[in-house]
């Protein structure tokens, strides 16, 4: 006779696991993680409500990339269409979140058809110090394709996050 709290159990201690070493995994300073965590309410989405996503890479120094989830239809005439979120972002705010700043640019791609599938047509950068720590911050205008959704999107108006 099989007991059903026996695979639930085991379920959840299966769950617990994956959590711990997901934890373990994570190389992230703190202080980065406060940073991303006091930059992201700074993105303003100017229709809907937005989520962000981030990446970040260690080099010689952090660098994180930015963005706001896109969402995507799924069902009806537009099905896969993938619609990256408006939005603006106080870029006074971002930069009091340095200690200091070496370098604050704009890259705007205007020309269609010059970038690859999925590349923010702009991006501001801004490369300075948070505390002590370098830190390279890129704020892309559209997810990078690799990054899926943030909503998906039903022909009823139902949206959910992913």
């Amino acid at each position: 006779m099989t007991h059903s709290h026996i695979p639930i159990h085991h379920l959840l201690r299966q769950v617990e696991d994956h959590r711990q070493r997901r934890q373990g995994r994570d190389i992230r300073p703190r202080w980065l993680t406060e940073f991303i965590t006091g930059v992201a309410p700074l993105f303003e989405p100017l229709s809907e409500t937005g989520r962000v996503g981030f990446d970040c890479q260690l080099e010689d120094f952090w660098r994180v990339g930015m963005y706001l989830g896109s969402t995507e239809v799924i069902g009806g005439r537009n099905d896969g269409l993938s619609r990256p979120a408006n939005f603006e972002i106080d870029v006074l705010k971002l930069l009091d979140r340095f200690t200091s700043v070496e370098r604050f640019r704009w890259l705007a791609l205007p020309e269609d058809g010059m970038e690859p599938a999925g590349t923010a047509l702009s991006c501001l950068s801004i490369h300075g110090a948070v505390d002590s720590h370098p830190v390279s911050l890129s704020v892309y205008s559209i997810p990078p394709y690799e990054a899926g959704p943030g909503f998906r999107e039903y022909p009823n108006g139902e949206r959910r996050t992913v």
